[in-house]
């Protein structure tokens, strides 16, 4: 998982309104797969904490190997969710589409 320079000043910023200094990520079975939850929290001493480009992101080790090729970008403002391309960039930015 990466988060991107942009999509780090987001969370910050999120994180600062909300008076929290992690995100928790989880997977969540729903009626149409697996979806993603993002929780602003404030980490315990029991959580997983994993840094990523300077952001606590406290997860299981399940939800990490499952978010391997996701990467949290901006786009117009807001924060978005990537899945990055076996040619190395996003998937948006693969001319080859995505493999």
């Amino acid at each position: 998982m990466k988060i991107t320079d942009e999509a780090k000043v987001i969370i910050e910023n999120a994180l600062k309104e909300q008076d929290t200094d992690s995100i928790r990520l989880s997977l969540k079975e729903t009626e149409t797969g697996t979806g993603l939850s993002l929780e602003l929290i404030k980490k315990t001493d029991n959580d997983r904490v994993v840094d990523v480009n300077g952001v606590n992101v406290v997860m299981d080790i399940e939800t990490e190997m499952n978010l391997l090729s996701i990467v949290f970008a901006e786009n117009n403002g807001e924060l978005v969710l990537q899945t990055e391309s076996s040619c190395g960039g996003s998937c948006a930015g693969c001319a080859g589409g995505c493999h």
